[in-house]
């Protein structure tokens, strides 16, 4: 065999060794990936049974990233298994010296300004199941971190569709309860984090007993509003979405409609009602109890209000504004929503 055919032979089998090796690796790395989000998915399964399964108190900071100025909050937490929990809000701002109290699918308020005990809408709408976000999202373990000096399991959540939130969880190795949470919006941005300073997996009875229904609410035997109208539903979503709930609200005494959309994590809202009543929503406060907007920064969630015939409209959603306005389109009068000019949304 001549030198020629011999280095032509030998070009052949280091070629087919590399590719034999970038397909290895390949193959190696794909199967991490699968072995991480196989991972992530199963801390986040443990994560969400985990409050049914220990008590905890610790203090936890809330930082808002969003408007002109971050804004900070310090809260008190305890939590009873399996669905009891109590957070005092201890400020600094408005809210300081306020109380919330949250059993099964009920909840209450204590404001702290007048010291009337109001009901208040679950966190999260109910009907969100984990199934759903796994369904429209990647869930992967990222590393092993600390917060409040537990070991804590990382993991990442982020869409598979463009144009929908993101999320970053620290669970507990432990306990898998969440000690440390980051929401980030559609665009990419971090607009809010939540961490546990200090946390202990114990409570004492006396401490326990406070996690209860207020009497001047459990007792009054508030009922629901009547809408007197049946809310319109838009006919397009984004894709994973789905309708998780509706009710029907008393927003500074008016009765407003409800109707909330998920895929899991991303929350769209719309509220309705007669012109001449309120269909703003609550506080103004977004799906997570963050600032509405800040003067010359994009406000979130996003939201879009509009008028049509005897309706007055408010579609809010931590979705892009393609998406948002999408859905506004696709109801009355819903072409001629526009985000506020602040916004920069015109």
């Amino acid at each position: 065999m001549t030198k020629a055919a011999l280095m032509q032979c030998w070009s052949k089998v280091v070629g087919a060794s590399v590719l034999a090796a970038l397909a290895a690796a390949g193959g190696n790395a794909a199967a991490g990936r699968a072995g991480t989000q196989a991972a992530g998915a199963q801390l986040l399964r443990r994560s969400a049974a985990a409050d049914t399964l220990c008590d905890y108190r610790g203090t936890k900071r809330v930082a808002f990233r969003g408007g002109e100025q971050p804004r900070e909050m310090t809260l008190r937490v305890i939590h009873v298994r399996p669905d009891r929990t109590r957070t005092e809000f201890l400020g600094p701002g408005r809210m300081q010296g306020g109380l919330r109290i949250e059993i099964g699918k009920e909840a209450w308020r204590l404001d702290p300004r007048t010291g009337e005990w109001r009901r208040s809408a679950p966190r999260g709408p109910a009907a969100v199941s984990l199934d759903r976000l796994l369904a429209n999202y990647i869930a992967t373990e990222e590393r092993t971190d600390s917060v409040a000096g537990r070991r804590c399991h990382v993991v990442t959540i982020k869409p598979k569709r463009a144009g929908n939130p993101s999320r970053r969880v620290w669970i507990d190795a432990e306990t898998n309860v969440p000690l440390k949470t980051q929401f980030y919006g559609a665009d990419g941005n971090l607009i809010s984090e939540a961490t546990f300073v200090d946390i202990q997996f114990a409570v004492p009875k006396e401490v326990s007993a406070s996690v209860r229904a207020p009497k001047e609410v459990a007792e009054s035997g508030q009922q629901q509003p009547t809408l007197g109208f049946d809310p319109i539903k838009p006919a397009y979503l984004p894709p994973g979405y789905e309708l998780v709930a509706s009710t029907a609200l008393s927003v500074r005494g008016r009765a407003s409609g409800h109707l909330q959309y998920s895929d899991g994590l991303g929350t769209i809202s719309l509220f309705e009602g007669r012109r001449g009543s309120s269909s703003e929503e609550p506080d103004h406060k977004g799906s997570r109890g963050e600032p509405r907007h800040g003067r010359g920064q994009r406000q979130f969630p996003l939201a879009l209000r509009w008028e049509h015939d005897d309706m007055r409209f408010t579609l809010i959603g931590d979705i892009s504004p393609v998406e948002l306005r999408k859905i506004a389109a696709s109801l009355p009068g819903g072409q001629n929503a526009r985000l506020p000019a602040r916004d920069g949304g015109g």
